[in-house]
């Protein structure tokens, strides 16, 4: 049975395009003419029969189908990259691990330690994500995370890295100030 979908150039420049609402910003990004950009947008709009793009005044703006035609497209191409570096990853047997970490714990902590496992662990490749509210691993593409809180996450297995220490800090000129006052 022959399948219903648009060709991936076409998809690709569509995506690229709608981010950018720009042939030419999607033609720099995808390393072609504006002109080549522009008629892959022209043959899927063809191809669907539906307008995706306005063009007024040399300014694209995405039509109502366009938008939710782009959100819907940018979703599912990053569903087949991210296929698609799980199979090129199992030439190593090693995979892939979609990794989740708070901002500030990963640029401090995480990030320095990781020439240290890349370096172990040559064939696993890494994808990190940051996320600042709990993860819901049923709604992302998340292998794991690293979160701290308590420890009620459904559907999850939860294993202490570190305890933290909360403590007070102040400028030596304060704590000047209220040991005169004590």
């Amino acid at each position: 049975m022959r399948r219903f979908i648009p060709s991936t150039s076409c998809l690709i420049a569509f995506d690229t395009a709608a981010r950018h609402l720009s042939f030419t910003k999607a033609a720099n990004e995808l390393h072609m003419t504006q002109g080549a950009v522009s008629r892959q947008a022209a043959i899927l709009e063809d191809y669907l029969g539906v307008k995706l793009f306005e063009r007024i005044n040399r300014r694209l703006i995405l039509t109502a189908a366009g938008a939710e035609y782009a959100t819907q497209v940018a979703a599912i191409l990053k569903e087949i990259e991210m296929a698609t570096f799980q199979v090129m990853a199992h030439k190593n047997s090693g995979g892939v691990l979609n990794l989740a970490t708070l901002p500030t714990f990963g640029v401090k902590w995480l990030i320095p330690r990781l020439a240290k496992f890349t370096a172990a662990h040559p064939d696993v490749i890494l994808n990190l994500s940051t996320e600042v509210l709990p993860f819901d691993f049923n709604s992302r593409a998340v292998d794991a995370a690293i979160h701290f809180g308590e420890p009620n996450w459904p559907g999850a297995v939860m294993v202490r890295l570190m305890g933290e220490e909360v403590l007070p800090v102040c400028s030596l000129e304060l704590s000047r100030k209220i040991k005169r006052i004590e």
